[in-house]
Parts: structure tokens; C-alpha cells; sequence
């Protein structure tokens, strides 16, 4: 039979297992590293957002009322870059600060440039420059808050065509900012006539055409068969043409030389004189001229009063007369009478006694004849 168990015997008591830890390699130093590192993290994206949104902006501080310098300092303290622009202002005196740009209580990047407006007073009509178009005055007057209107364009002696002549209101007149400005623009000078002036002598010239409203500009010298040497022959423009006052007009003078007369004069005489004139002498045949004592000029070629081209051929022709005085003999003796009358190239005749003495002569005393001729002298 099996055995029964005792009585007295107690059941045995159950096995309860162990409770188990939770799993993790983080002790309680590190827990705690993290966590601070947590907090850090969510305080640097708070202030990263705050920053964004509206830490890196700040706000424009008013100024009006201080002086440059402090206007500047209060601008800079705000965390801007100050900077300093004039304005004109009709209320405003010079130096005063009228405020800034971009305005005060506007919010701006910190570090942004804003600029502290310093008044100018009111603005003044600028005055035109030498080279001042249209365009570049327009310019200066949009530099000075005013506008403009384009009025009629006027004749001007003194601006050239194109560049502005007159304003109204005058230069140097100031003011309010957007006045309007009338603009004129210069035609040129008014158109005068030119002058006549052939004929003239140069100083003849120049004063008529400087009385036109003209100037004389280059001096040409050209060569003209009826116009004197240094006389006018005219200008660039033709006389009678209208053209721009204060225009300069090129003067044409003759360059001719005028042939002088050299008749009667003796050859080294006339050739001096043309020398002086610019002129070549050159010797031609001689001729028979019973008006002109011999070796004297007779002739000429061209001939006195013709107006030559001194770029071209200047010699004259001169040409001695052949002729001779017949001396005066009467009462000589043969032999001195043919010695007097062969002297000056003549032959001699005698008609009479050679030991006697001449009582006639042909041809006779101070009349002419040619080399050559022959004197007949009577005797007694």
C-alpha cells in the first residue's frame, strides 16, 4: 500500500522569483546633464525665434529739437549706423535737425544706416553752367526739390546753342521746395548779314565786319588780277549771308604785287626797286626811245600798274634805251668834237676844213639819236 503522508507535515512554501530592474546605461549624472542640456536647447530656440521675430529690430529714437552731434549719439545708442543728409526746408532754419530717415518710432535692422536730415534752409535757383544742358540743369533742380517748365528757346550772344541761356526765377534767388522753374535754352547768337568788304583796305575790313556783330577769325592771302595787294577780296562767307552773331569769318586779302613804273629810271635804279617789291629784274633788248637818255629804261615788260602773282613767275623785263644826247660841239675844234660825239657811240661827218673849227651840227644839240648814227659837223 502506498505510504501515506505524515500529518504533522507541512506543505512546503512557493518560490517567488526576483523582481527585475528596469533596463538603461544612464546613471543619475547623466539623467542630469541632459536635462540641462534640454532646458539650454529650448532657452537658445526661444531666443533664436525671439531674435528672428523682433530682437535683431529696434526702434528709430526721435531726435528733433538736439543738435547734430547728438542726434548722431541717439541714433547710435539705438544700435544704428548714424549718418549725416542735408534737406531743404521752407521751415527749417540751416543746421537744424529735422528729423531722420527712415522716421522716428519706425523699426529698422540694428545696424541699419539711418540718416539724421539736417535742414539747408530754403533751396535757391541754381545757377546754369558753361556746358548745362536741359538735362543736366533739370538735374540740379530735382537736386534742390524743384521742378521745371521748358519756356521758348532765345537767341544769346554770349551761351551757345543748346546749353541753357535764362531761368525765372532768377539764379541765386531763393525759394520754396517744388517751385517751378522756367527753363529757356539758347539758339545761338541772332543771326547778322555779312558784310561786303572787297575792295576795303585789311583795317577797312575788320571794321566792318566786327561792326556786323562778326569776328574776324584766320587771315587767307590769295592772289586776285583786280584787287591790290593786301586790299580785301572778300570773306569765307559770302556778303549778303545770314549767320550767327559773334561768328568768326575768314578774311581774304590780295597777295598780288603791283608792277611800279620804272621808265626813266637807270638799270641798277630799277632793279633795286623791284627787289624790294619781291620782283626779279631781268634785262631784254634795248630800244629806240628819243624820250630817254641812254642806258636808261625805256621799256618794260609787264608793263607799270599790272598786278602779278607772287607764286608764280615775278620777273620784269627791262629793257635800256639806245638812244643818246647829242653833245653840244659848236665852235670846237674837228678833232674835239669828234672825240665828244664818239664818246657817246655816234659817227662823225665833217663837212669843211678839218683844221677848222664846227659852226653847225646835224642832228643838232641835245636832241637824240641812236647809237651808231652819224653827226654831220660843218667847218669854217
Amino acid at each position: 500500500e502506498p505510504q501515506q503522508p505524515h500529518d504533522d507535515q507541512s506543505p512546503a512554501p512557493e518560490h517567488t522569483p526576483p523582481r527585475s530592474r528596469p533596463l538603461t546605461n544612464r546613471g543619475g549624472a547623466a539623467t542630469l546633464i541632459w536635462g540641462v542640456l534640454l532646458v539650454i536647447l529650448v532657452i537658445g530656440v526661444a531666443v533664436a525665434g525671439w531674435w528672428v521675430t523682433s530682437g535683431r529690430y529696434g526702434e528709430i529714437p526721435q531726435v528733433l529739437g538736439q543738435d547734430v552731434s547728438g542726434a548722431r549719439a541717439a541714433v547710435e545708442a539705438a544700435g544704428f549706423t548714424a549718418t549725416v543728409s542735408e534737406v531743404y526746408s521752407d521751415d527749417e532754419p540751416e543746421e537744424t535737425v529735422t528729423g531722420t530717415d527712415p522716421d522716428a518710432g519706425e523699426r529698422a535692422l540694428r545696424g541699419d544706416d539711418v540718416a539724421v536730415l539736417v535742414s539747408q534752409g530754403r533751396p535757391t535757383v541754381p545757377t546754369p553752367g558753361a556746358t548745362d544742358n536741359l538735362s543736366a540743369y533739370q538735374a540740379k533742380l530735382s537736386d534742390r526739390t524743384l521742378t521745371w517748365t521748358v519756356g521758348e528757346s532765345v537767341y544769346s550772344d554770349d551761351v551757345s546753342s543748346g546749353i541753357v541761356a535764362e531761368v525765372t526765377p532768377r539764379a541765386g534767388q531763393a525759394v520754396d521746395t517744388g517751385t517751378e522753374v522756367t527753363v529757356k535754352v539758347s539758339k545761338g547768337a541772332k543771326p547778322v548779314k555779312v558784310p561786303d568788304v572787297s575792295g576795303m583796305s585789311e583795317r577797312q575790313a575788320r571794321r566792318a565786319i566786327e561792326s556786323a556783330g562778326l569776328e574776324v577769325g584766320d587771315v587767307e592771302r590769295r592772289f586776285d588780277e583786280d584787287v591790290d595787294g593786301g586790299d580785301a577780296i572778300g570773306t569765307d562767307v559770302d556778303a549778303g549771308s545770314e549767320i550767327p552773331g559773334s561768328s568768326p569769318v575768314t578774311l581774304i586779302l590780295s597777295n598780288a604785287i603791283t608792277v611800279p613804273d620804272l621808265e626813266g629810271m637807270s638799270a641798277d635804279e630799277a632793279a633795286a626797286e623791284l627787289r624790294d617789291l619781291g620782283l626779279s629784274p631781268g634785262t631784254g633788248d634795248g630800244v629806240s626811245d628819243t624820250s630817254v637818255s641812254r642806258g636808261d629804261i625805256a621799256d618794260q615788260e609787264p608793263s607799270a600798274g599790272t598786278r602779278v602773282d607772287p607764286s608764280e613767275s615775278t620777273t620784269v623785263t627791262l629793257r635800256e634805251s639806245t638812244m643818246v644826247r647829242v653833245p653840244f660841239v659848236i665852235g670846237r675844234s674837228v678833232d674835239s668834237a669828234t672825240k665828244a660825239l664818239e664818246d657817246e657811240g655816234l659817227k662823225v661827218t665833217v663837212d669843211g676844213r678839218q683844221d677848222g673849227r664846227v659852226i653847225t651840227q646835224s642832228p643838232g644839240p641835245t636832241s637824240r639819236a641812236a647809237v651808231g648814227d652819224t653827226v654831220t659837223v660843218r667847218t669854217l
